[in-house]
């Protein structure tokens, strides 16, 4: 995902710090290395949310959930302004011929 002048923006950088979490359903991926995906998704003003992934890696497939929270620093008054992120979510196999699907679940999230 590139931004208008065709360069792409970094990556988020995991936080695990954050409350108020919910599953921000990845639009994309794409794979850049053999053991490493790069999942796209709509998050939030990096001044008030973070994001993290979770991942299951599974004999025939790999299954992705981006959470997006409230991070501790973040103003009582948050813009409701969604912007393109990006995570790097790197694996413990290759990547392989095996199938990438969302990962759902509501134990995933810390409240």
């Amino acid at each position: 995902m590139t931004g208008p002048d065709g360069v792409r923006p970094p990556d988020d950088v995991p936080r695990d710090d954050m409350t108020d979490e919910s599953i921000a359903p990845w639009t994309s991926f794409e794979q850049v290395g053999p053991a490493a995906l790069r999942v796209s998704f709509t998050a939030g003003t990096t001044s008030c949310y973070g994001t993290r992934a979770a991942v299951r890696e599974e004999a025939d497939e790999i299954l992705i959930a981006t959470i997006v929270g409230t991070i501790p620093e973040a103003h009582s008054a948050c813009p409701d302004v969604g912007r393109a992120a990006t995570l790097l979510v790197e694996l413990e196999d290759d990547v392989g011929d095996r199938e990438v699907r969302h990962l759902d679940g509501d134990g995933l999230l810390r409240r």
